[in-house]
């Protein structure tokens, strides 16, 4: 069983494909500036990360 820090849900399936569980997420939303919103908002739109959304605008 893991507590997994991560946005990413695309490392969540692989783990638990493995049979691993994961028993939470802690997003990583700290790090977010004016400089690069446009790159976590392609993260997001692209390759479907998790981040609060009210931290994009």
């Amino acid at each position: 069983k893991v507590q997994l820090m991560t946005n990413n849900p695309r490392k969540i399936k692989a783990l638990t494909d493995l049979g691993i569980e994961v028993v939470g997420r802690t997003p990583i939303d700290h790090g977010i500036t004016d400089d690069n919103k446009g790159y976590i908002r392609t993260k997001t739109q692209k390759l479907g990360h998790e981040f609060d959304p009210h931290l994009l605008k």
